[in-house]
């Protein structure tokens, strides 16, 4: 089977909250005055409200601020990041798999294209500028994640890769709607990773549903499945959203259970929360999984491959 993967490929820098805490609380009070960078849907809150958040936190720039980017040489740790690239590791073990995505003409960029194809995926890159880069913020109970994203995808070449498998990956990194829907009413077997929400506003998801996520199948956490359902009415757990969601085909991947909709919704037990949420891109490597196994492989190896670290 030929893979293609649509989506982000960067590289995610782990820093330790008690190393920058002052710096970073500095630096996001400057910008939720000036908004430099910012991108437009994102709605900033108080620096507290993200350091005790009970979801995980994710903050997109256009241009992430050069004191921003300089985080990273602060880091413990700095691996592959993106919902492409992550993904497309995860399939490369399995499969042919292609990667559609962009990198920045600098040594990172050119490391990053090398590191990919060295694992055995092959790589289908626009290029230009500075690399993306996240800044993750460790020592907390959940991901918060500082990223500069810009759609630098190339969509015209979908037609002319092979492929049995279409991912489409990243619409939530970029300021605008990609489009990812009328792809996905052309080619049926197509499946859209919604990403995070967290921060962007009722309009900005709207518009991103409509374009991005209203057809293929649909995949997502149980705090995106709640918010899209929030939209189409009231409801109280991932199954009821499953049921609200007016996609015909869905996987809801939540702390405890697992939803499937496929003509009639299934509930299915998932990892334990611990392990979903040790590190991050643990979301994306679960539902790799999931598309190349179903539920009881992608628990069993998603959990390897969590733990192991072994992408």
């Amino acid at each position: 089977m030929r893979v293609l993967i649509v989506g982000g490929a960067t590289w995610d820098y782990f820093v330790p909250f008690k190393k920058v805490q002052r710096e970073v609380k500095s630096l996001l009070s400057e910008i939720m005055k000036k908004r430099n960078g910012l991108q437009k849907g994102v709605e900033l809150k108080k620096f507290d409200e993200y350091v005790n958040s009970k979801e995980d936190v994710e903050i997109y720039f256009n241009k992430l601020p050069e004191k921003i980017r300089a985080l990273k040489k602060k880091a413990t740790e700095k691996r592959i990041g993106g919902c492409g690239a992550i993904k497309a590791l995860v399939f490369a073990k399995k499969y042919k798999t292609t990667l559609l995505s962009w990198r920045g003409r600098d040594a990172e960029g050119k490391e990053l294209e090398k590191e990919l194809r060295e694992k055995g995926v092959e790589t289908e890159f626009t290029i230009s500028g500075k690399t993306p880069l996240t800044i993750n913020i460790t020592g907390l109970k959940h991901r918060f994640s500082i990223s500069e994203w810009k759609n630098k995808l190339d969509l015209k070449k979908i037609d002319k890769i092979g492929f049995d498998l279409l991912l489409l990956t990243s619409a939530h990194n970029s300021e605008k709607p990609i489009g990812y829907t009328k792809i996905a009413k052309k080619i049926k077997n197509s499946y859209i990773f919604t990403g995070s929400f967290y921060g962007r506003s009722e309009k900005w998801l709207r518009e991103k549903y409509e374009k991005d996520y209203s057809r293929g199948t649909l995949i997502m956490n149980s705090e995106e499945a709640l918010r899209i359902a929030g939209m189409f009415g009231k409801v109280k757990n991932i199954k009821e959203a499953a049921e609200t969601i007016p996609d015909k085909n869905l996987v809801i991947h939540g702390k405890n259970k697992i939803i499937v909709k496929k003509n009639e919704v299934r509930e299915y037990n998932t990892l334990r929360a611990k392990n979903v949420k040790r590190l991050t891109g643990a979301g994306d490597i679960w539902e790799a999984c999931y598309l190349i196994g179903g539920v009881s492989y992608a628990n069993r190896m998603a959990k390897k491959y969590i733990e192991g670290e072994k992408l």
